[in-house]
């Protein structure tokens, strides 16, 4: 896979199952809520975060990768699977893109929980974009 360090240092993350969302922090007995810092609306699993919260699904579209996900979203129970499936089948430009795109979305929550600042959905898939264009 062609991707950034820094995204696969979070894919590392992602496979070892350590993604520290508010789930797992509340799992920690981490004083917060396990509600997503997007939505508000459902608990922040990993799933959520990366796949299922509109945010990040409105994210894959902008970054011009829904074709890699939504044949596969329905097929897989866990991120790790549906990652480790993307990036076993895909060609090395295309899952480091996913990568790309996957370190953009943490980055774009963890910029909701520290700087209370969101983007929308269309700048992270630009920044996505941009930033794997940029590294390549």
């Amino acid at each position: 896979m062609r991707s950034p360090p820094k995204a696969c240092n979070l894919l590392s993350w992602i496979f070892r199952g350590c993604i520290p969302t508010c789930v797992k922090l509340v799992q920690r007995q981490v004083s917060c809520t396990n509600l997503c810092p997007w939505c508000g609306l459902e608990a922040e699993t990993d799933w959520h975060a990366f796949i299922g919260c509109t945010r990040a699904k409105e994210s894959w579209s902008s970054a011009g990768l829904s074709e890699l996900l939504l044949p596969r979203q329905h097929h897989f129970n866990t991120l790790q699977e549906l990652v480790f499936n993307i990036c076993s089948r895909e060609s090395a430009d295309a899952a480091g893109r996913v990568a790309v795109l996957l370190w953009q979305i943490w980055s774009a929550i963890n910029d909701v929980v520290w700087n209370d600042t969101r983007e929308t959905s269309i700048t992270i898939g630009e920044l996505a974009v941009n930033g794997w264009q940029q590294w390549n």
